[in-house]
């Protein structure tokens, strides 16, 4: 297995590909986002969730309803 280089962070696109192939997988009744942050989250473009409307917006631009990213949290766990 190679080894993850930790100096590397995903991208906001990144982090919503994994969301997506969640959605194509099992549903999005069953996919959930949250965030943790207590300065710095390691995904450039939500380094806290000030920026969760990144988040939002990549989804929205993928098709996604804003319903359906209320639905899955997105849209709702801002500070």
């Amino acid at each position: 297995m190679a080894e993850l280089d930790a100096n590397v962070r995903a991208y906001v696109k990144d982090f919503v590909n994994h969301i997506d192939y969640a959605v194509k997988l099992i549903g999005l009744d069953h996919i959930g986002i949250s965030s943790d942050f207590d300065g710095g989250g390691g995904v450039y473009g939500w380094n806290d969730a000030s920026e969760t409307f990144n988040v939002t917006l990549e989804l929205v631009r993928r098709g996604y309803t804003e319903q359906q990213s209320r639905r899955s949290g997105a849209a709702t766990c801002s500070a």
